[in-house]
């Protein structure tokens, strides 16, 4: 699911945001260290994976939640306003 606001977890940085499922499943760290570059990268966030919630943009968060969302390819997803905060590069990558 990706609430409106993002709800991620304030003390943990954006890697941490979107391993936080894995490491709770027990999958080895090589695995998880794979599927969370990969979702950051299809967000475009795999370079601000050690910054904090806090520093980040409105749109950025947003990415973070979509990223930790997709987390282990569900087969359902279920967005509240996903692109409330996205700007147009990235709205297009989310609708298409």
């Amino acid at each position: 699911m990706v609430f409106q606001e993002g709800a991620l977890f304030d003390s943990l940085t954006v890697y941490e945001n979107v391993a936080y499922r894995l490491q709770e499943r027990d999958m080895p760290e090589k695995n998880v260290e794979e599927e969370v570059l990969s979702l950051l990268k299809f967000v475009k966030l795999e370079n601000e994976m050690d910054k904090l919630p806090s520093e980040l943009s409105g749109g950025m968060r947003k990415r973070v939640s979509v990223a930790r969302a997709l987390v282990g390819n569900p087969k359902i997803v279920l967005f509240d306003e996903p692109t409330v905060a996205l700007d147009p590069p990235h709205l297009v990558r989310f609708v298409t």
